[in-house]
């Protein structure tokens, strides 16, 4: 079997990256491909790849914090909406079961007070009613409830509903007949 001679000037570690019996990287001394070569525990970081690093982070905090703060924002309107919701169904309730006849005889809107979220006088929510003149629908008199929560926050919620005469009396019951439940905007 004949052997073959290595190259003039090279030798098996310089080539293949072997140092005393183990592989330590394949491009350990090349010059062409210096981000390939394997560190060494002393090595540190350079300038540049801490710069990028912390450009990264930067931005991945700036859209955590952004996306906080959208959804704390999400949160607030639906508990406003939510609110606003309850405030005027407890009113329009209150006018429905007084029945047709005992409804105001204003056709004016009625400011009607500010509230807290849970109800309680001098919040940030404004409730305003209005109950329409008689009309007359389908033989029946009837009368338009219409009521209106805002607040504060630059929003507002409408609810609408008919209540009509009733024909022959039903106890305890109002007859009514709703035109529109809710309108948020």
């Amino acid at each position: 079997m004949r052997e073959v001679a290595q190259p003039r000037g090279a030798n098996h570690a310089s080539i293949f990256g072997v140092r005393h019996g183990r592989t330590v990287g394949t491009f350990r001394h090349s010059r062409a491909a210096p981000f390939l070569r394997v560190r060494r525990a002393g090595d540190g970081f350079t300038l540049v790849e801490l710069v990028v690093a912390l450009a990264l982070l930067t931005l991945g905090a700036t859209g955590l914090m952004y996306m906080s703060t959208i959804s704390t924002s999400g949160n607030t309107r639906g508990k406003d909406d939510a609110t606003a919701v309850a405030l005027a169904i407890e009113r329009m309730e209150n006018l429905k079961n007084r029945g047709y006849n005992a409804l105001p005889s204003s056709t004016d809107p009625v400011p009607d007070g500010t509230f807290t979220a849970d109800g309680a006088a001098s919040g940030i929510y404004t409730r305003v009613y209005q109950v329409s003149a008689p009309i007359v629908v389908a033989g029946i008199p009837a009368r338009v409830i219409d009521v209106w929560v805002s607040w504060t926050g630059g929003g507002y919620v409408a609810l609408s509903t008919m209540i009509v005469q009733p024909t022959t009396p039903v106890t305890g019951m109002p007859l009514v007949a709703v035109r529109s439940w809710n309108q948020i905007l």
